[in-house]
């Protein structure tokens, strides 16, 4: 589960918290770069700010090491052409017409499966996508029949007090 902290508004905590409704916001460690419409609040708790820094260095981290991974592809990509020019070297003993039909034969051969290759992932990816839409408007309606609810209790609330 996501652990949440609560952050107050400065001006709340001159004032009794309790006294003033909405001033509590709540923010999950995961979305911290997500919120940016709350400016952080002098009084912050050390624990949370602590937290913060630990999720950013454990974001560079990845980035540092998904960049030396790339380097190590690239490495392999090079190996790969060496073994190309060492083949190569073999096919220029045949005749130079015969040679460029091979070549040509291949080419239309790998067009083929990549074609093929991308339209599976089209599929994919539109299937992933139409989730993620389901998703959104599932949770949109959620938000939606939330707010509704609070804005009813709240008003018989009111109405309560002022009988």
């Amino acid at each position: 589960m996501l652990q949440h902290l609560t952050y107050y508004n400065t001006a709340s905590n001159q004032i009794g918290l309790s006294q003033i409704p909405g001033t509590r916001i709540v923010f999950y460690t995961k979305k911290f770069r997500e919120a940016p419409k709350y400016k952080w609040p002098a009084a912050v708790p050390r624990q949370s700010h602590s937290l913060m820094l630990r999720s950013n260095v454990g974001k560079g981290n990845l980035k540092k090491s998904a960049e030396e991974s790339g380097g190590g592809e690239g490495g392999e990509g090079r190996g790969r052409e060496r073994g190309e020019g060492k083949g190569g070297g073999g096919r220029w003993g045949e005749d130079g017409e015969r040679e460029e039909e091979k070549e040509k034969k291949k080419k239309k051969k790998k067009k083929k499966k990549k074609k093929k290759k991308k339209k599976k992932k089209k599929k994919k990816e539109r299937r992933r996508r139409n989730k993620n839409k389901k998703k959104k408007k599932k949770k949109k309606k959620k938000k939606k029949k939330k707010k509704k609810r609070r804005k009813r209790q709240r008003r018989r609330w009111e109405q309560k007090i002022k009988r």
